[in-house]
């Protein structure tokens, strides 16, 4: 159930519940020039179900593992950075000084992405069920049906409660997130940060940009060929031209009832004559607003951010529509049958910590999974573009159900062949 933007403070994103796992609460911040800080309940612990192992029998097991970790993150531009420059000699680091074993780590091709890493698991487990010497340790993948299905085959590692008591910075991470990957035998999926798109403009050619998804559409008529966003039909209903269907679903519609998406699709019939032919990547997204082409645009929030900075494209701007814009768990796995299983656990809790949770978010301007006050202690505002309370009031949770995940596949089928005609 979606909540209205105006009654968004009771359903906020990264808003935590007390519950059993993490018991926290976004707290306000007094300096205006930082982003709030999230407190955490000291009360709320994670009960662990095995005796706790020291770090010699850690060490130990790393080593008799063969000291490797078999590493698949799909990704490119500054998170590509993050994870080559921070996240994976960082992990190695750690993991020499706490257990006095270096671990090789493999960075494997991700080419075919998250699609491709399904395949090969399934392709696997079918093989050999209940193996151990699957070649990919740890993966970042995107939330989907997939996904779901391969959680309650069991398929991934339960990392919660079965893990609690070596992966402690778990009990950091965003209780909504954590309840999107959570079923009656625990936790198979762990966030690691939470992507969001925005309405990126050229502030030159559009001084007001418009506020509202029907405002968008009253400037699209009127500025015909200068908007666009990425076809949604590109990347299987995970990118941001499909979090935008479902930002317009969430505007006019019920996103987790197909049977009322049709005033949705009467509102992108209405748009599509006049927008710019949807590219089929980002980086062509990204090419039209840099040559003057379009003047406005929908993408990836960190992205689009990122992009700007990096790029020095002075011009470009992003805001969010009142009517509010999806906020997406993404998460990493350990499969069960990982060859170097503990390696992956520890690089599930490494990636979690407030250190690399906070680069995170300054390299990459992407909203960190961690709720730690580590984190977000004196974090610039400006590193998400707008002041973190002020998104928290203009997105909602996507992508956290069997039902949210059908509907989104159902969008974008009904793009292709209602507003398309294809």
């Amino acid at each position: 159930m979606f909540t209205h933007p105006k009654r968004m403070s009771r359903r906020m994103f990264l808003q935590l519940s007390s519950a059993a796992l993490v018991g926290s609460a976004l707290s306000a911040c007094a300096a205006q020039t930082s982003a709030p800080v999230p407190t955490a309940d000291p009360a709320a612990t994670v009960a662990p179900t095995r005796a706790a192992l020291t770090p010699a029998e850690i060490g130990q097991r790393l080593t008799a593992e063969g000291a490797a970790l078999n590493f698949y993150w799909p990704a490119g531009g500054a998170i590509k950075q993050w994870i080559s420059d921070t996240l994976i000699p960082g992990y190695q680091q750690q993991l020499k000084d706490t257990y006095g074993v270096e671990v090789n780590v493999n960075v494997l091709a991700t080419g075919g992405g998250d699609q491709a890493f399904m395949q090969k698991l399934a392709a696997y487990e079918q093989a050999r069920p209940g193996g151990n010497d699957f070649d990919i340790d740890v993966a970042r993948i995107v939330p989907s049906i997939d996904l779901i299905a391969a959680g309650a085959q069991g398929w991934m590692e339960f990392i919660l409660p079965q893990h609690a008591e070596l992966l402690t910075n778990i009990a950091n991470v965003n209780q909504p997130g954590l309840k999107s990957f959570t079923l009656d035998r625990g936790t198979y999926a762990i966030p690691v940060y939470q992507p969001t798109i925005s309405l990126f403009y050229n502030v030159d050619k559009v001084p007001t940009p418009p506020a509202s998804l029907k405002e968008l559409e009253s400037w699209v008529a009127a500025n015909p060929n200068r908007f666009t966003f990425e076809d949604p039909r590109n990347s299987s209903g995970i990118g941001s031209g499909s979090m935008f269907l479902l930002a317009v679903m969430h505007a006019f519609a019920n996103p987790d009832d197909p049977s009322t998406y049709q005033p949705g699709f009467d509102y992108l019939t209405r748009l599509q004559p006049h927008v710019y032919q949807q590219p089929a990547e980002l980086a062509q997204l990204l090419e039209l607003m840099k040559s003057g082409e379009i003047w406005m645009m929908v993408t990836w929030n960190d992205y689009g951010l990122a992009s700007a900075r990096d790029q020095s494209i002075t011009f470009m701007r992003n805001t969010f529509p009142a009517e509010g814009m999806p906020v997406r768990n993404t998460p990493i796995v350990v499969p069960r049958t990982a060859a170097h299983k503990l390696a992956g656990l520890l690089f599930v809790n490494y990636a979690l910590s407030d250190e690399v949770q906070r680069q995170l978010a300054l390299l990459t301007q992407q909203i960190p999974a961690s709720v730690s006050p580590g984190v977000w202690k004196d974090l610039p505002a400006t590193t998400f573009g707008f002041p973190l309370d002020y998104i928290q009031s203009h997105t909602f949770a996507g992508f956290d159900s069997q039902a949210n995940l059908a509907g989104i596949k159902a969008m974008v089928d009904g793009f292709s062949r209602i507003v398309l005609q294809k």
